[in-house]
């Protein structure tokens, strides 16, 4: 079973660098002059980054015997 977490987290991982990659070689080409492009660009940043925060909470609350490993993993689920 923790083969299959390594796995995960290497998918989350090689996921999180290739949306970054993308931001970074197809986002210049937009103007950010639209103010709904602004808006729409800092939610997603927003939310990328409230998913980062929580899945290290659960991490770290699992690692220090706050969660087990079923309560983690529910908790993993319902982060969306």
């Amino acid at each position: 079973m923790k083969a299959e977490k390594k796995v995960g987290l290497e998918v989350f991982r090689v996921g999180c660098l290739i949306m970054v990659g993308c931001f970074a070689l197809f986002g210049g080409g937009v103007s950010a002059q639209d103010e709904t492009l602004k808006a729409i660009g800092a939610l997603g940043a927003s939310n990328l980054y409230m998913t980062y925060i929580a899945v290290g909470s659960v991490a770290d609350g699992h690692k220090h015997d706050a969660y087990d490993d079923d309560e983690a993993e529910k908790l993993l689920a319902s982060i969306s």
